[in-house]
């Protein structure tokens, strides 16, 4: 991508959801003290407990955070999808990172200075309040992975976990959801907390029913109602 490409997205950040409450001169000051900058995947863009100095806005591509507790082992895995600012959690709050944050797929990335953000936001209650109900959306969408905890059958694990990337992660094309990131079996059975080995039955077997359709670079929710239901429970 060429500098005038990236210069198209600092341009048009008004139209952008996120940034439709700013004024004007927020918007020409995240422009002035902002940049944009391109990671290939696998970079990673910061680590647990670094100083926090910026919040992100992903212009495209897709994000993965880890955490680590004491022993070393993952405690916590996300991931942020394109058209995100994240993190909402540690606006106006904490000092560090609370995980690592890598580049799942090569992205395209707003990087805006902490102070800057959170200074426009003293003085911005129409932005605060849209930050506060996506906020809410993010608690509900942790508390069904915190209700996954608690499920011990390693293939309704696996199910629910594609129900909250459909969730989380899919975009709308007609009928049908689409993932148009890599996802990993690998990962997806990591994140049910079972071996690559069930959740590759479970994909199989879900493929089988025409409930979804995977490859190497997508998945395509094909029975999306079948999902939902997973995730009104």
């Amino acid at each position: 991508m060429v500098n005038r490409d990236l210069q198209f997205y600092m341009e048009n950040i008004h139209e952008e959801e996120f940034f439709q409450r700013f004024t004007n001169d927020e918007i020409n000051t995240l422009r002035d003290r902002s940049f944009i900058h391109q990671y290939q995947k696998g970079q990673v863009l910061f680590f647990q407990e670094d100083p926090k100095q910026y919040f992100y806005y992903l212009f495209k591509g897709l994000i993965k955070l880890e955490k680590m507790d004491e022993t070393g082992e993952y405690a916590y895995i996300d991931y942020i999808s394109e058209d995100t600012f994240f993190p909402y959690g540690e606006v106006m709050s904490g000092k560090n990172y609370y995980y690592t944050g890598y580049a799942q797929t090569d992205i395209d990335l707003m990087i805006i200075p902490k102070q800057v953000l959170e200074d426009i936001l003293t003085n911005n209650s129409l932005q605060l309040i849209y930050m506060y109900k996506q906020i809410t959306k993010v608690l509900i969408y942790l508390e069904k992975r915190i209700q996954m905890t608690t499920i011990s059958n390693a293939k309704t694990k696996v199910i629910h976990t594609l129900a909250i990337w459909m969730a989380d992660l899919s975009v709308e094309r007609g009928d049908v959801r689409v993932i148009k990131y890599p996802m990993t079996i690998s990962e997806l059975g990591h994140i049910a907390g079972t071996t690559r080995e069930t959740a590759s039955r479970v994909v199989k077997k879900l493929v089988d029913e025409k409930r979804i359709q995977i490859t190497r670079q997508s998945i395509h929710y094909l029975d999306v109602p079948y999902f939902q239901k997973i995730l009104d429970q």
